[in-house]
């Protein structure tokens, strides 16, 4: 898109919009933004990407970008590379930077005087981590602005082989007054329902591995039904019961269901109440099997369908990896629609790590006619991320999603929770949800 018009605007104006920005990957927090550049949509029609609607905004402590880029890609992971240029600054990102000429590109970088660096050193998140045709980023203010306050930018499309295909004029924020942040309380762990949920993949074994990191965590968040990933051990059923039984006693024995399929990347049920076995009929050795721990949780009268699911992870849209997200989604909702059908329930929940790093589509088959997609925030209620890993090429992003009946049980609260503190206990994030009857 060759902009027609260049905005340069005070972002005083835009204090109380700025303050409201929420890296979710849902936009409506940006309906209230001005367009920096004016829209020429279509001038590069025979470009897999063609940037529209650029809008920008910052605050005390962040920059914000959205652009639309007019086809459905993974902003890491495409036919091409897409970049934003901050020449005062002498720095570049580039999304999806190409590893070889004709093949997609992978992760995000920064170039910082032509030298290569992690995208992390300017805080830099981006969403949604599912393929899109629009995206928001947001990078720490602190690191980008020029000498004179300002953050000037242009963003820039280069195909497979490095030929610029589209891009816009140089847009600009003009300089503000430097807010300091407040410090942030920590969040109350109190539970406020019934019964509290948690979602967490343990990275490779975590709560072996790195038990000092885990325990004081879970001892916190002391929660009744536990969804777990990445359970390792030669005997993972018997071995997690033991860990817990010996780590977190209390007045309930645990009850514990572990996938009977995965390897050494299995899903876990823990809860304190009681739990049976269920078997929703899928073919032993299916995709849709792989990785699932399922059980009947009885709470008293009630009776709680919980999947703890974890999709093969990798790839990119329309990838083989995709594929196989796609179909064990369709496996699990198949058998899971046949077994709602002759069974009654008060509720289901399923919640892991769905690896969402191609298409929407598996969350979309799982979520059905009858689940609702749970919109849990940070801590600090900013964002909506759930792993990263400073050490990769990746950039922070939401790969795991718990799905639950509408009202039965109720949300009154969620949450991604970032520990502090405990030393590194997992890449993901534990998702904490209290839920009533």
């Amino acid at each position: 898109m060759r902009a027609v018009l260049v905005l340069l605007f005070m972002l005083a104006a835009c204090t109380e919009a700025s303050r409201s920005m929420v890296l979710d990957g849902r936009f409506d927090d940006w309906e209230s933004i001005p367009k920096l550049l004016a829209e020429d949509s279509g001038d590069a029609a025979d470009s897999l990407v063609d940037f529209a609607d650029v809008r920008a905004v910052q605050d005390g402590e962040h920059v914000y970008l959205s652009f639309a880029v007019g086809s459905l890609i993974n902003l890491q992971s495409h036919a091409g590379s897409i970049s934003l240029a901050m020449p005062a600054m002498n720095m570049e990102l580039v999304f999806s930077p190409l590893v070889k000429a004709g093949s997609p590109g992978r992760g995000a970088l920064l170039l910082r005087a032509g030298k290569r660096s992690s995208a992390y050193e300017i805080g830099l998140l981006q969403a949604p981590t599912h393929a899109a045709r629009r995206f928001e980023i947001r990078m720490d203010r602190r690191e980008l602005l020029a000498g004179d306050g300002s953050f000037t930018g242009k963003l820039l499309f280069r195909d497979a082989i490095g030929r610029v295909q589209d891009e816009t004029d140089m847009f600009s924020l003009e300089a503000r007054s430097l807010e300091t942040g407040g410090v942030l309380a920590s969040p109350s762990l109190a539970s406020q329902g019934d019964f509290r949920a948690l979602s967490w993949n343990t990275e490779h074994g975590g709560l072996v591995a790195r038990k000092d990191a885990f325990l004081p965590l879970l001892a916190s968040f002391d929660a009744d039904l536990l969804f777990l990933q990445e359970i390792e051990g030669a005997e993972p059923a018997r071995e997690l019961a033991d860990w817990f039984r010996e780590n977190l006693p209390g007045a309930e024995p645990w009850h514990v269901l572990v996938a009977a399929e995965g390897g050494d990347l299995r899903s876990a049920l823990v809860s304190r109440f009681p739990m049976e076995p269920v078997d929703l009929g899928l073919e032993k050795g299916s995709i849709g099997a792989e990785r699932l721990a399922l059980g009947l949780v009885k709470m008293g009268e009630r009776k709680l369908l919980a999947l703890s699911v974890h999709l093969r992870c990798c790839g990119r849209m329309d990838s083989p990896e995709d594929e196989l997200r796609i179909e064990a989604a369709r496996q699990i909702r198949r058998a899971l629609d046949l077994y709602l059908n002759e069974h009654v329930v008060d509720g289901v929940i399923l919640a892991g790590d769905l690896n969402l790093v191609g298409s929407r589509a598996p969350l979309e088959i799982l979520a059905g006619a009858h689940l609702r997609i749970s919109e849990p925030l940070s801590s600090d209620g900013q964002q909506m991320v759930t792993w990263r890993d400073a050490k990769g090429s990746f950039l922070p992003g939401r790969l795991d999603y718990l799905l639950h009946t509408p009202g039965r049980p109720r949300v009154e609260r969620g949450m991604v929770f970032e520990p502090t503190g405990t030393g590194h206990a997992s890449d993901h994030l534990p998702l904490i949800f209290d839920f009533s009857w």
